[in-house]
């Protein structure tokens, strides 16, 4: 073990010193991609990046972020008007939770609550009528946890939009 160890850490340094030698100022982008640095290509996949720290030196820049993954497209054209046109409170929860919305038209919203599993806990399917209201949803015999609300609105014409939020429920 302290020999795989040790010669871990030899190659590490070798190879280090090596690249360092032959790397001129690169950057990066982590989009991902590939790119060529002195003889060797590198290939990466990583989600959008909030930078948080740029280190540089002679021969190399540095970023160092947090990923935050790119929501996967749907190929609906107004998923994001889902979200501005739904609030889902209170979360955490010990008893029910509101979904409230503000719609352009008459149409159907369709709920799903979800455990981790993928388990369905309930569902229902509410028409409802343009501008404000107000739906509940009683968790008050359901297993402290976190949950996966699914929620689908489909206007009378239109595309239908998807939204999801985690739930968690306390005591």
């Amino acid at each position: 073990m302290k020999r795989a160890l040790l010669m871990s850490l030899l190659l590490l340094l070798v190879s280090g010193y090596i690249r360092g030698q032959s790397i001129t100022p690169s950057t990066i982008n982590s989009a991902g991609g590939a790119a060529n640095i002195g003889t060797n290509t590198y290939e990466w996949s990583v989600a959008e990046m909030t930078v948080v720290h740029t280190a540089t030196s002679s021969n190399i820049i540095v970023t160092q972020g947090i990923l935050q993954p790119m929501p996967p497209s749907t190929g609906i054209k107004d998923r994001v008007a889902l979200y501005q046109n739904l609030q889902v409170y209170p979360n955490p929860t010990s008893s029910t939770v509101y979904l409230q919305y503000n719609l352009p038209s008459n149409g159907t919203i369709w709920y799903s609550l979800q455990d981790i599993t993928g388990k369905q806990i309930l569902n229902n399917k509410v028409s409802v009528t343009e501008n404000r209201g107000k739906l509940q949803i009683d968790m008050t015999g359901i297993a402290n946890a976190t949950y996966m609300l699914s929620v689908s609105y489909q206007p009378l014409n239109g595309a239908a939009q998807l939204a999801s939020y985690k739930i968690n429920k306390i005591n």
